[in-house]
């Protein structure tokens, strides 16, 4: 289980624990990138001058359904015309 904020190195060291390859900092970077891709996680409050991360579903309240993705993606490209 991951503490409600956690820090990049200690994100990074949960990884290498994991069994995951951390040793270049650009593959741990991109897989955290990545898991904010995949809403997995989501950057946090920052601690110091640490970025912290937290759970996504922890952190964003689930939403109700809203709009279709294909309705979103038209209603931001008209946005973005005006």
């Amino acid at each position: 289980m991951v503490p409600a904020m956690t820090a990049r190195d200690e994100m990074i060291a949960a990884l290498a624990e994991g069994g995951i390859d951390t040793s270049l900092p650009q593959r741990a970077v991109h897989l955290l990138m990545r898991a904010e891709l995949d809403a997995l996680i989501c950057s946090g409050a920052r601690r110091g001058k640490q970025a912290t991360y937290a759970l996504f579903d922890e952190r964003v309240p689930p939403g109700d359904g809203g709009i279709a993705l294909g309705q979103a993606v038209v209603a931001a490209a008209k946005a973005r015309s005006l």
